[in-house]
């Protein structure tokens, strides 16, 4: 239950805190470029990065 949301907060949340909404898709960006192998992980993180653009 937990688990989808341990693997993906730690990367969105401490960025969203410190920088405004809309870094937080560079953040994401960078963070799919430097981990393309992890592709399992995207459609969760995209998910949640959507959510944020709200």
């Amino acid at each position: 239950r937990n688990n989808a949301n341990i693997d993906v907060l730690p990367v969105v949340v401490p960025a969203q805190r410190k920088e405004p909404h809309e870094n937080i898709a560079r953040i994401a960006k960078r963070y799919f470029d430097d981990n393309m192998q992890q592709a399992w992980i995207n459609p969760r993180l995209l998910s949640m990065v959507s959510e944020y653009k709200r």
